[in-house]
């Protein structure tokens, strides 16, 4: 997928999501940590979607200071580049594939119902379209390449690399800790 140029990042996240009540909380400082890490790369915002933090970039936007530096925000367990589109089949088809690949997956997730496909008829017929394009075979267990399709209530996004960081919780969301240690001389 040698494609322009991403322009957005979706970051995941798992233990802030098991927080309960106190999720907003910990989703407010992974955001705010992760605004401060790509400040002056290419970032235009950074906010909290549904069980997700997004990023949008710039044109000129460094991708790989951006990579490097999301991947070492706590909180944030994995990440990719992907590019939004409108919630329709052939702008979605547009973005989908032009790199070298033998084989491939399409992997769609509707969490907008109301699109006029399901998400496996959407699937079959990128599929289909990446094929005849590519001629690269479709394979479900041990693809080459998996092209991620996100269908959200008021948009989609597309991608493919998905890059790890390095979990846990934000950097800023524990309290206040004092130790008392002992020499074991008492």
């Amino acid at each position: 997928m040698t494609l322009k140029a991403p322009t957005e990042v979706m970051v995941r996240f798992h233990e802030v999501a098991l927080k309960g009540k106190n999720r907003p909380t910990f989703i407010r400082q992974l955001v705010e940590n992760i605004r401060r890490a790509t400040v002056g790369i290419g970032v235009k915002q950074v906010w909290a979607g549904r069980m997700l933090v997004r990023i949008s970039l710039e044109e000129t936007a460094d991708w790989e200071t951006i990579r490097s530096r999301v991947s070492r925000v706590f909180g944030a367990v994995k990440f990719a580049p992907a590019y939004r589109t409108e919630l329709d089949y052939d702008d979605i088809a547009a973005n989908v594939a032009d790199r070298k690949f033998e084989s491939f997956r399409i992997t769609a997730h509707r969490a907008d119902k109301a699109f006029a496909m399901t998400s496996n008829e959407l699937n079959i017929k990128l599929g289909s379209m990446v094929n005849v394009q590519t001629g690269a075979r479709v394979d479900l267990k041990n693809p080459d390449l998996e092209i991620k399709v996100d269908l959200m209530p008021r948009e989609a996004f597309v991608w493919a690399d998905e890059y790890p960081a390095d979990g846990g919780l934000p950097v800023g969301t524990g309290g206040r800790v004092t130790v008392l240690m002992s020499g074991g001389i008492d």
